[in-house]
């Protein structure tokens, strides 16, 4: 019992921001403005100008965007990684962010469908994950 508590209390120091690649932060939840903080940038989805950004600078407008992927893949740690990406064109994907919350990252790709009007192409498969 004594090896147990040891890993259980190792495991606890650990710290957050060794999972923080896996983190998608709501910054601002509008109907027509959504921002959201992750480790590839400051994400904004203005409603009004009809443009996405990263950290300040325009990246595409909504009409480009051909669809919102949320996409399921397994870590070799056997956790499923839920990764978040605007599909421009058969060259062109864009990484908005990732999560190890299936839940979360319905509810982001969701409100990013909702405000783009862009199609929705969700729960894929990888590595045999099913949904």
């Amino acid at each position: 019992m004594a090896l147990l508590d040891r890993l259980s209390a190792w495991f606890s120091r650990i710290d957050k921001s060794l999972l923080g690649i896996f983190e998608l932060e709501i910054v601002e939840d509008r109907h027509d403005r959504f921002e959201l903080k992750t480790r590839r940038g400051h994400f904004v989805f203005d409603g009004r100008r009809r443009v996405v950004s990263r950290n300040g600078r325009t990246l595409l407008r909504f009409e480009q965007v051909k669809s919102i992927d949320v996409i399921a893949d397994k870590d070799t740690g056997g956790f499923s990684e839920w990764k978040i990406d605007l599909y421009v064109n058969f060259l062109r994907r864009i990484r908005v962010g990732t999560t190890l919350d299936d839940a979360q990252a319905s509810m982001v790709g969701a409100r990013i469908i909702t405000i783009t009007g862009a199609k929705g192409i969700g729960w894929k498969e990888r590595h045999d994950i099913r949904y």
